[in-house]
């Protein structure tokens, strides 16, 4: 059963995570809405991850839980644990964000992650187009049961190198937008696709600070060298994503196979569901 009601434990835990920290109440009480624990870990299925965090969907039947995906950290194989209480932002990063202070004093990723969502990212984009998540507390139990579990369902190039971080004590939580929900605890009866594009445009910086080794980052973006580099190590199929504005475009047809390409030799950057689940295999070409 999960619990809502944190015990009195818990709250001490908690505390003691805050201690003297400047976010807001608002945020602390978020942080005590649930506490996931080692029984719970059976409800939560490989959904995807990336190169930070491994993604869980929900398959229990909690009516709160249902249309909810939980990002938890991944760490590097044979770390050790990291100290608490300290800043989470390195030197450079304080004095970038040195005016927004919530963000300067939050003491683990997800606490960084949720307060620039919220006090970066909604005022820029409107919080309405922003899912800042839940802070959830999630115990080494939970993890290392969770960990075990996916270990037969993640890819073996990502086992290799990174692995649940049991160390952490928070995770994040967020609605599912690859399903429709047709009213909080109940997903709509009909067939949801949903398609996930991950934009690669990219930029070009211009700082005196590039040193003139480095000059070529000035005319070629971070994600063409990073897909060139992928095709000198045999890792991806190299195509060219570069999409020009449709009014310099000589024939429609142009970006039409831009996109099938695009499906066809995904390499990540773009995701088909179908009711949650990826009908993209890694690896699979587009059948058309």
């Amino acid at each position: 059963m999960h619990t809502y009601v944190v015990c009195l434990m818990w709250r001490n835990i908690a505390r003691d995570l805050f201690t003297d920290h400047p976010l807001s109440t608002l945020l602390f009480w978020r942080v005590m809405e649930l506490v996931l624990r080692e029984e719970d870990a059976k409800d939560w299925v490989y959904k995807g991850e990336g190169a930070a965090s491994i993604v869980l969907s929900y398959i229990g039947h909690s009516v709160f839980l249902l249309g909810k995906v939980l990002r938890i950290r991944k760490g590097s194989r044979g770390r050790s644990k990291l100290a608490n209480g300290c800043s989470f932002l390195s030197e450079h990063e304080t004095l970038l964000w040195k005016s927004t202070e919530e963000l300067v004093e939050s003491t683990t990723r997800e606490i960084v992650e949720q307060v620039f969502m919220m006090r970066v990212m909604g005022p820029l984009l409107d919080t309405k187009h922003v899912d800042e998540g839940i802070l959830v507390i999630v115990s080494y139990e939970f993890l290392d049961s969770v960990a075990k579990c996916l270990h037969h369902q993640r890819p073996p190039w990502r086992i290799d190198v990174s692995d649940v971080d049991t160390f952490c004590n928070f995770a994040m939580l967020f609605s599912n937008h690859s399903v429709i929900m047709r009213s909080p605890g109940t997903l709509i009866e009909d067939v949801c696709f949903a398609v996930e594009i991950k934009p690669k445009c990219g930029f070009l910086p211009d700082s005196e600070f590039i040193a003139n080794r480095n000059a070529v980052k000035k005319h070629v973006t971070r994600f063409r060298m990073h897909q060139t580099l992928k095709l000198h190590k045999g890792e991806v199929n190299f195509i060219d994503l570069d999409m020009k504005p449709l009014e310099k475009m000589v024939y429609y047809y142009e970006l039409d196979q831009k996109i099938v390409n695009f499906f066809a030799n995904h390499n990540h950057n773009v995701v088909t569901y179908c009711n949650s689940t990826d009908i993209l295999d890694e690896g699979k070409q587009l059948q058309h």
